[in-house]
């Protein structure tokens, strides 16, 4: 992902579950949202993606390997705060989830979630977060 357009918004989706990265950028896509949709493995790469441009969306998994979410969410929000945060997990313990809180994550989904929750938090936040100028901006990355 070495072109990005840093004129267009852009969602990062990270999840180490191929199947997951396709369904959620699926969704995106169906959503007619005109923004650049870059996806990531891991934590790890999504630190990288972050470190070469801002995210207005980042739609994520937490148990991962190398960087979780939770780890992700913290770097990203100390830098970024207004940058709006799905996590998705198949099994978070309570103290995570009140990391998560802590952390201001926007929205948190339990694996596995029924398509139509993805869809309503996408029909939501889209048109919010790929109208805000303040995100995203050029030389704005972590």
């Amino acid at each position: 992902m070495s072109n990005y357009s840093p004129e267009m918004p852009a969602v990062l989706v990270v999840d180490d579950d191929p199947n997951c990265r396709l369904l959620i950028t699926y969704l995106l896509q169906l959503h007619g949202a005109a923004c650049e949709i870059v996806t990531a493995t891991d934590g790890a790469e999504a630190l990288n993606h972050c470190e070469q441009r801002a995210f207005r969306l980042i739609i994520t998994d937490n148990q991962m390997p190398h960087v979780s979410g939770l780890e992700l969410v913290a770097t990203v929000k100390a830098r970024r705060p207004e940058t709006c945060i799905v996590l998705i997990s198949a099994d978070m313990l309570s103290d995570e989830e009140r990391r998560a809180r802590e952390q201001a994550v926007d929205y948190y989904l339990d694996k596995p979630f029924p398509i139509q929750q993805l869809r309503d938090i996408l029909a939501s936040v889209l048109p919010v977060v790929l109208q805000d100028r303040s995100v995203g901006a050029v030389g704005g990355s972590i």
